[in-house]
């Protein structure tokens, strides 16, 4: 087999610009993503504590950079870390804003309105008022019940005074003396507005106006207030007092606005200041409030107002740059040591021009570009690389070759969902059949080689698992990235039948799946056709169709009985574990060469950093953990049998004690019996001699067993949880959270409590809820 070289570039997936999806978890820990999520759980951490004098919580940050350096892709990766990291128990709402060159009012009309129409306004409204409501119900001792009841949910409060439990009036006027103390910085209008949210008869025309629509004049009449939105001091206000409104009801509120420059021209254009002036103005009601607000702009924006920079107290500007030419060559030299012989001034050029000098980008070209040319060891032209970016700018979405296959899969009579559970396991995609046949698709983007390992393994151990209950199911793997070719070969040829192998940067990879599907469904639903059939006309037709896409022949036996599949399952699982072992093996030491490498480049170029552009290419070129990928084998070895010794404690020693004097009653009884000059028959005595040494040796020898026993089971938990956990798309560094507690339990515990003590501290809330739920209904109940 032809070893493939290490590919050291990351292979970041690709934004369009007309891609409205948010970056998930998933998303490559660049250095500017890296600090938007830095700000991120900073400002949730915030939000559980107490303001301490003239602090509020807030977090504001402005992002700068080039034009196609991802500053739009970084906002939306900050809007979904802080949901993910939120959760549903207290989601935050997001405030988008893109600027245009115009007034801030005119700005607010056009843009701004409509996406306050959208966010749930009223239910926050709501919660303050039932906030209000349990005020009013802890007054007397006849409605404590209430008290409770609008702790635990305070949008029950209507429920309260439509049984007459509450006086609506009484609410009321709690609820506007609230409301005056948590917006008494904010326009009066704008409260009496926020105010009519949660009556059902005002709330339509009161997000109207918020909304920035002209009201009618009975509507305005209705409300109190002018019928639009007047002044640009009034919608800073308007935000200003959304904000600390979420901020009373501990709901986060962020604000992104991109585009800054638009904003900066037309007070250039206008020779004024106005809306410089505005935003600060803006910015600083959304400090009081304790928001969070990242505004991003081209360099020119915050050349031209530098003075914005002191509205973001707090934190560092995240700086994004644009490469030139010698920035590409600095990254290759970095990743390879050394300059390829056919990679000079012409191709770094033809690199940064086609990818606009975006980091990410320059990083997946050369990732493909490694992959094409084996390690840059063959010519390569400015057309080439052209074509090589066109590849990767119209790479498929993993997103849309699972709808394709969704659709390909519902035409055949198979029942689809995304999203889904089968096994208690997650799968982008389960297709079912009423018959119990059962198609599970994955796709996933690799963004290193090591990432693909890691991908490719989970899913063969959540097949496996599967497996066992439903022998008819049938797994398709979809990877996109940076593929391994060589993992790929060991892949396809590892001879399992119930696996397909897909690679989403080939053109033709619809096609492949279209034709396996058409294979998998034509033998399924063929009764007629024997085993014998399908060996021998299978393979030929599937091979020639698919050359690449599929593992093992398409038209595997499935009417085979069921032990004998497992069987061979088995046969060709070991095998294939052993090859991807050896593989994995050899890419951590290609892994660890190249930190090595990088870290001398670092060294031997420290005098060169200090701009924002070499510190950004320093920080991208650390092949950081993330990266080089916690192995996940790793977590599961268990310790030696010299490193359980430790955890053994006194019972080592007595049972140490206890198996030496058993062993000295039986090699010495004759003396230790003249020893000790008993009167009684030579020959019972040597039998009870014989008796206690055999009891005492066998005494320590199981308590030594036993102890063992409880170490071993106990190592066996950690191993099965970790696996558990990673079967269901648990994080590796989450993973890593988990094996230290169990190690650090039993160090400090011993092993009587560390069972205990680790399912303790795998509850805590900084684990993810996945983590929490797992340990409450498979570890604490065979602890407790």
């Amino acid at each position: 087999m032809n070893k493939s070289k290490l590919n050291p570039f990351p292979d970041y997936p690709v934004t369009r610009l007309m891609d409205s999806r948010e970056a998930g978890p998933a998303t490559v820990l660049t250095p500017g993503v890296r600090a938007g999520r830095e700000l991120v759980d900073k400002f949730v951490s915030g939000l559980h504590q107490v303001p301490q004098g003239a602090q509020t919580g807030a977090a504001l940050c402005a992002v700068r950079g080039d034009y196609g350096t991802g500053k739009t892709f970084l906002l939306n990766d900050v809007a979904a870390y802080l949901c993910q990291t939120c959760g549903t128990t207290s989601p935050p709402t997001i405030l988008r804003a893109t600027c245009i060159e115009t007034d801030p009012l005119s700005w607010f009309k056009s843009k701004v309105g409509q996406r306050l129409d959208e966010l749930p306004l009223g239910e926050i409204a709501l919660r303050l008022y039932g906030r209000a409501g349990a005020v009013v119900a802890g007054r007397t001792a006849l409605t404590d019940s209430a008290v409770a009841l609008l702790q635990a949910d305070p949008t029950r409060i209507r429920d309260l005074i439509r049984s007459n439990q509450l006086s609506v009036d009484e609410v009321g006027r709690e609820f506007q003396k609230q409301l005056d103390v948590v917006c008494k910085d904010y326009d009066e209008t704008v409260r009496r507005v926020l105010a009519r949210l949660v009556a059902s008869e005002t709330e339509r025309t009161a997000r109207q106006w918020i909304s920035g629509v002209a009201l009618s004049a009975r509507d305005a009449e209705l409300l109190g207030v002018p019928t639009e939105i007047d002044s640009a001091d009034r919608v800073s206000s308007l935000i200003g007092a959304i904000a600390a409104m979420h901020r009373a009801v501990g709901r986060p509120f962020v604000l992104l606005v991109d585009e800054l420059e638009h904003f900066a021209r037309h007070d250039i254009a206008q020779r004024s200041w106005s809306n410089v002036t505005w935003l600060k103005r803006l910015l600083e009601h959304l400090g009081d409030a304790g928001a969070l607000a990242l505004v991003a702009g081209h360099w020119d924006a915050w050349k031209t107002t530098a003075d914005y920079l002191d509205r973001f107290p707090q934190h560092s500007p995240i700086d994004l740059v644009k490469l030139k030419a010698n920035d590409v060559a600095e990254i290759v030299e970095r990743f390879l040591g050394a300059r390829p012989v056919h990679f000079g001034e012409q191709q770094c050029r033809a690199i940064a021009t086609a990818t606009g000098g975006n980091m990410r980008r320059v990083m997946s070209l050369c990732n493909l570009l490694f992959r094409q040319t084996d390690g840059f060891a063959l010519p390569l032209t400015e057309a080439a690389i052209q074509a090589a970016w066109l590849s990767v700018a119209q790479r498929i979405p993993q997103e849309q070759a699972l709808e394709e296959t969704a659709s390909l899969l519902d035409k055949r009579g198979f029942e689809t969902s995304t999203e889904s559970l089968f096994g208690n396991l997650h799968f982008d995609l389960v297709a079912r059949r009423a018959d119990g046949r059962v198609i599970l698709l994955e796709a996933k983007h690799a963004d290193t080689q090591g990432a693909h390992y890691d991908a490719a393994r989970r899913f063969i151990d959540k097949l496996d698992q599967v497996t066992r209950d439903n022998p008819k199911s049938i797994g398709m793997f979809l990877v996109n990235g940076s593929v391994d070719d060589e993992l790929l070969r060991v892949l396809r040829s590892g001879g399992r039948t119930n696996v397909r192998w897909f690679d989403l940067t080939a053109r033709d990879v619809l096609s492949r799946i279209e034709t396996e599907i058409a294979s998998l469904d034509g033998v399924m639903l063929s009764p007629t056709r024997s085993s014998a059939d399908l060996h021998q006309a299978g393979p030929a037709t599937t091979a020639a169709a698919l050359p690449t896409a599929v593992l093992a022949p398409a038209t595997a036996p499935i009417a085979a009985p069921a032990d004998a599949q497992l069987a061979a399952l088995q046969q060709a699982t070991a095998s294939l574990e052993r090859q991807l072992r050896e593989l994995d093996a050899r890419r951590g030491r290609e892994v660890q060469e190249l930190q090595e490498r990088l870290s001398r480049a670092s060294q031997a170029n420290s005098e060169r950093h200090g701009s924002p552009r070499q510190e950004s290419i320093q920080q991208e070129t650390d092949v950081s953990r993330e990266r080089a990928r916690a192995r996940y084998e790793a977590l599961l070895e268990q310790p030696s049998i010299h490193n359980k010794l430790r955890y053994f404690g006194p019972a080592l020693t007595i049972g140490i004690l206890y198996v030496a004097c058993g062993l000295l009653a039986l090699l010495f009884d004759e003396r230790i019996l003249s020893a000790l000059r008993v009167q009684m028959d030579p020959r019972l005595m040597q039998s009870l001699m014989i008796i206690f040494g055999v009891m005492t040796a066998l005494s320590g020898f199981w308590l030594i067993w036993r102890r063992y026993a409880v170490i071993a089971e106990y190592f066996e938990t950690t191993r099965r949880t970790i696996r558990d956990l990673y079967l269901r798309d648990v994080p590796i560094s989450e993973l890593e959270r988990v094996s230290a507690i169990f190690r650090r339990s039993i160090e400090s515990e011993g092993v009587g409590n560390a069972r205990r003590e680790a399912v303790e501290k795998l509850k805590q809330s900084n684990f993810s809820e996945e983590v929490r739920n797992y340990v409450a209904e498979n570890v604490e109940r065979r602890v407790y």
